[in-house]
């Protein structure tokens, strides 16, 4: 009697468990359905969310982003838990028994899509922070070198040939100048600066038989003869630039400045051929540049590489009426 209980009792308690479980393949079809629900549900919930945070580049907006996420990550780890454990259930199995293949560890590899995106956002925002930092730091003044070269000439006609004075491919300059540049804002985006610098401006006639020469204190163009084959008048500048420049972040920069040069000396170079042998001959002296000139440029360019117009609004010569215009690149 005793046996026949326990065996009805058996069948009873075996009868019970496994009434809770459900066909294999229709729980699968399940638990597919109810994912798909939460599918839905949360892309809802980020896209919802995510439209509300205003689309400005603001830490407040990285923040409440950074909150959004957080929250997605910490639904995902709540539906996917209960999920896999209601699977589980209804498959028959234990909790710690965990088949080989068991699909758990891609659903974890899934997971970590949304941690990691949660970490990016944490790693945004203390980058944010470091440079609210940074930008409380005082003002520093900072040292730059650029580099000039480039064509310099006059405006035609020319008082002291009365047509085409020079050259315009063979009159050039090249140079540099030492500036100490002090920002205007935290970012360092615009700047005044003002410095010193060494400059050589090269002249050199069209018509290759002419040469300077100063004479009874007064420049006249004289012709050398047919032997002249060229002639450059090379003159020494000490320059002092004073400006203002604005430095974008997507790496253009423009500027305007001032400049002042202050003449340092002159030297003329004639190329002679007589009887086929061509000789240099070099004439140092004075050839009535003003010992002062005063002017204007500016800049446009990309990554370090600008492009450079000026003008002078005084005479080049004492003499005469001819103010020189240059162009040419900045490094």
């Amino acid at each position: 009697m005793k046996t026949k209980g326990l065996i009805f009792l058996f069948t009873v308690f075996s009868w019970g468990v496994f009434a809770q479980q459900t066909d294999p393949m229709q729980a699968v079809e399940n638990h597919i359905r109810r994912m798909d629900s939460i599918n839905r549900e949360m892309a809802d919930f980020l896209r919802t969310h995510v439209a509300e945070i205003l689309k400005s580049d603001s830490i407040g907006d990285r923040r409440a982003l950074a909150e959004v996420i957080e929250e997605y990550e910490n639904r995902w780890d709540y539906y996917l838990m209960s999920e896999t454990e209601e699977l589980r259930r209804q498959l028959g199995l234990s909790e710690g028994y965990r088949p080989e293949g068991w699909p758990g560890k891609g659903w974890r590899l899934i997971m970590k899509i949304p941690q990691e995106v949660h970490k990016e956002m944490k790693m945004a925002q203390t980058r944010e922070e470091t440079e609210e930092e940074d930008e409380v730091k005082p003002l520093r003044p900072y040292t730059e070198t650029k580099f000039h070269i480039g064509f310099n000439n006059f405006p035609d006609p020319s008082p002291l040939t009365g047509a085409r004075g020079y050259n315009y491919w063979r009159s050039r300059y090249f140079g540099f100048d030492l500036t100490v540049h002090i920002p205007l804002d935290r970012k360092k985006l615009a700047n005044i600066y003002g410095g010193g610098g060494l400059l050589w401006s090269y002249l050199s006639p069209t018509d290759t038989r002419l040469y300077h020469v100063w004479e009874e204190n007064k420049l006249e163009l004289s012709d050398y003869g047919p032997e002249l084959v060229k002639s450059k008048l090379r003159t020494f500048w000490i320059r002092v630039p004073v400006g203002m420049a604005y430095e974008a972040k997507s790496g253009w920069t423009a500027g305007v400045e001032v400049y002042g040069k202050f003449y340092g000396g002159s030297t003329q170079k004639l190329s002679v051929r007589e009887g086929g042998d061509e000789y240099v001959v070099k004439q140092r002296g004075y050839f009535g540049q003003n010992r002062f000139v005063w002017g204007a440029g500016g800049f446009i360019g990309y990554n370090g590489v600008r492009i450079y117009f000026g003008t002078d609004f005084a005479p080049y010569f004492k003499d005469y009426d001819m103010r020189l215009i240059s162009i040419g690149l900045l490094l």
